[in-house]
């Protein structure tokens, strides 16, 4: 069983920051839909580039004992001191319940050009016939594709991956880039995530794409003080040993780590950075141009931003 918390109204930019910090804050599954009081819809959004709602609700379930109001008054911190909490509704689902109803509602999505992602066991649709499918099981971690996050970092990874790289997807969530980053011919990619949910979540889902043997999911703690997880995947302590390198949280976790990014890059290994609004990436790249990381370059998707750059030589 789990907990299934919704709130609204809110405007779009409200929604994706709150929803943002819920996955912080303990949530294993987070929407963003229409507010819709009334049970009326009011607005079609379809396709991608559409954009949101001018109303709408955010819907975010967790683990059974969560202390939901908690971590709602938390998350509602970011819209600053002046707005107010949203209203919460609670109410308790069965997994099995929860689990059936985002895979009615979870779609193949293009994500790049002929790159789809696909929902395990389901039916591929439209994305039949595609140049490459990635395979991810619904709801059980950030990354499905939907979010512009998510996107620009596999428009990226697409045409950044080498054959033989070896890859750290860092607060991996799904393992949608790690995954991604293999099938593109990379050697090997380790997802690291302080979330074991998510950590199981990226193992099941390369299992799904037959990649499970390149793949590693390794639990680490939350901070950069926290003990190296690096031994546990059969690579010391990680300095120097990854060729490319993918974040994509949030720009507080992004600026404490790049130290430790920073010591995993490989000498001219390439970066790329989301989960940052575009006015977050000034201040992101200002700090990992200090860990040694030149020629940055934003990308913007709805707002988001995605930066990228590589580590000197």
């Amino acid at each position: 069983m789990s907990l299934r918390a919704s709130a609204g109204p809110l405007s779009a930019s409200e929604a994706e920051l709150i929803g943002d910090e819920l996955l912080c804050m303990g949530a294993v599954s987070v929407s963003v839909e229409e507010y819709r009081p009334d049970g009326i819809e009011r607005q079609k959004i379809y396709g991608a580039g559409a954009g949101l709602w001018d109303a709408c609700q955010v819907v975010a379930t967790f683990p059974l004992g969560t202390d939901v109001a908690a971590a709602w008054g938390a998350a509602a911190t970011v819209l600053g001191p002046d707005k107010p909490a949203p209203d919460i509704a609670v109410e308790a689902v069965y997994t099995e319940e929860w689990i059936d109803a985002v895979k009615q509602e979870y779609k193949p999505v293009e994500v790049s050009p002929g790159m789809w992602i696909v929902p395990a066991g389901g039916d591929a649709g439209a994305a039949a016939g595609a140049d490459m499918t990635i395979t991810l099981e619904p709801g059980m971690a950030f990354g499905t594709g939907e979010h512009p996050t998510t996107r620009l970092c596999l428009g990226y990874l697409r045409r950044a991956t080498r054959p033989g790289d070896v890859v750290m997807d860092y607060g991996a969530g799904s393992g949608v880039l790690a995954i991604a980053c293999v099938l593109l011919g990379a050697k090997r990619a380790v997802c690291v995530d302080v979330d074991p949910f998510a950590v199981r979540a990226a193992a099941i889902n390369a299992e799904w794409n037959g990649v499970a043997a390149s793949v590693r999911s390794i639990v680490c703690g939350a901070g950069p003080e926290d003990p190296e997880p690096m031994a546990a995947a059969g690579l010391g302590d990680g300095g120097g040993a990854f060729t490319l390198v993918a974040a994509n949280i949030l720009q507080g976790p992004l600026e404490a780590l790049a130290g430790r990014l920073g010591w995993y890059a490989a000498p001219g290994a390439r970066l790329v950075l989301s989960g940052i609004l575009e006015e977050q990436a000034r201040d992101v790249m200002r700090r990992y141009a200090a860990e040694g990381f030149e020629g940055f370059e934003v990308e913007v998707q709805g707002g988001w931003a995605c930066v990228t750059a590589r580590k000197k030589a």
